[in-house]
Formats: C-alpha cells, sequence, structure tokens
C-alpha cells in the first residue's frame, strides 16, 4: 500500500473484505483514509481509498451487519469518526462525529450495532448509531 502509513485493520464480519486505515507523513496537505480489499482475491476494491480529509486515520471498525465502516482520525488537536455505507462506498454524512477532546485512537461497534465507541487520549466518546448523536459527553476509561 502505498498510500500512507496503516495505523489500523479490520475485516468486515462476513471475513470477505478487510479495511486498512492509513495515515500520510509523507505527502504535505494530503490526509488519511482507508483502502478496501477483497481477502478472496488479495486485490484492491477499488483504485481510490475512501479518503478522511479531516486527518489521519488511528482506526477502523465494521458494524455488526457489515453496513458501516467507521474511521477514527488524529485532526490535529482534536479528532472525529467519519462513517461510511459499505456498499456503496460513500459518507453517510458529510460532518463527521466530532471529537473535540482528543484524538481518535480507535473505534468500536457493539455487539448489536446501536452504540459506536471512539477512544481518545483522554477517555471514551459514545454515540447513538441510529441518531448519530453523543450518549454521554465525556466518560471515564
Amino acid at each position: 500500500m502505498t498510500e500512507g502509513y496503516v495505523q489500523g485493520v479490520a475485516f468486515s464480519p462476513d471475513g470477505k473484505t478487510l479495511a486498512a486505515g492509513y495515515d500520510d507523513d509523507v505527502v504535505v496537505g494530503r490526509r488519511g483514509g482507508v483502502v478496501l480489499w477483497n481477502t478472496a482475491r488479495r486485490e484492491r476494491l477499488q483504485d481510490k481509498p475512501l479518503a478522511v480529509t479531516e486527518g489521519d486515520v488511528q482506526g477502523v471498525a465494521f458494524s455488526p451487519d457489515g453496513k458501516t465502516l467507521a474511521a477514527g482520525y488524529d485532526g490535529g488537536g482534536g479528532g472525529g469518526v467519519v462513517l461510511w455505507d459499505t456498499a456503496r462506498r460513500e459518507r453517510l454524512q458529510e460532518k463527521p462525529l466530532a471529537v473535540t477532546e482528543g484524538y481518535v485512537q480507535g473505534v468500536a461497534f457493539s455487539p448489536d450495532g446501536k452504540t459506536l465507541a471512539a477512544g481518545y487520549s483522554g477517555g471514551v466518546v459514545l454515540w447513538d448509531t441510529a441518531r448519530r448523536e453523543r450518549l454521554q459527553e465525556n466518560p471515564s476509561p
């Protein structure tokens, strides 16, 4: 992979897709993204990565149903989470889920897919995935 330094990887629930989240400390002005791979053929699913122009991707996770991909990023002083529809490979919303308290180091969905957690450099932020609203402002780890 030539895009940058891989910081996080995740298999889709069916094991057919691998998501590799990266940051780019080499090219000034280019940020992170996610490259999707077909695990059986060991080939990219598309030429262009899913771009995260807001920051460097630090962690990725698939929802339990495999329909959503989350990428947590470091935006320099803060971070957030970008969500994609995995079938269309399009963002679910233009604006990311912001984490102003610190940069996101990891993301995870609850087993039922109703909650998304984003771990940052001082705690965890939780979101209701259906409403894409925070459940707690600043829970302790």
